[in-house]
């Protein structure tokens, strides 16, 4: 899909969110999005730290909170910072697809919007959102084919176990980081 036609989608979608905030009652619409997204988040991380879960089941998981997030925003009812966190970190978990050999995205485009739903959310002040905003940005870039921007994606080396710093934007400096709560460099690094 061309870049141009992706973030196309998103300002369709943008415009169809901001269509339709005005008509939602917020008071009686508000707790439940907060807390269904709240439980969703805490399923997927759930989900991720039971060595158990079927990956098939985890796949299926993470398309419905997608589709789920997806009518939320659509609906006008992801609202507050802490909404948006939840539902960037949903988003920013797009399945994965193994394609010539290589880990490919099924939609980069959910991680820009992820990123994008994330700042809003630092930006309103909910400190938990600002490494997801590195994040979201990092994993668009990296599944974009390009080096990420504050180094938060790792590989494992499949024969030593080690974590392997993936390709990172070597303008991007330590003061960057902090600002969304990334260790420095050398941190990174393990040095």
């Amino acid at each position: 899909m061309p870049l141009a036609l992706r973030f196309g989608f998103l300002m369709v979608l943008a415009a169809a969110v901001g269509s339709c905030s005005d008509s939602i009652d917020r008071e009686k619409t508000q707790p439940a999005a907060e807390s269904e997204l709240k439980k969703m988040a805490g399923e997927d991380q759930a989900m991720r730290l039971d060595e158990h879960t079927d990956p098939n089941v985890e796949v299926e998981k993470d398309f419905e909170h997608r589709e789920r997030v997806f009518a939320l925003l659509v609906a006008g009812k992801i609202q507050t910072a802490e909404d948006m966190y939840y539902a960037a970190l949903l988003l920013q978990h797009t399945p994965l697809t193994l394609c010539d050999g290589q880990l490919t995205s099924q939609s980069r485009e959910n991680y820009l919007l992820a990123n994008m739903l994330a700042k809003a959310s630092a930006e309103s002040g909910f400190r938990p959102a600002r490494r997801m905003v590195a994040m979201t940005l990092d994993r668009y870039l990296w599944y974009s084919g390009l080096p990420q921007k504050y180094g938060t994606n790792f590989r494992i080396d499949e024969q030593t176990l080690a974590r392997i710093l993936e390709p990172l934007d070597s303008t991007t400096t330590d003061e960057e980081r902090a600002r969304w709560d990334v260790e420095p460099l050398k941190e990174l690094k393990g040095e």
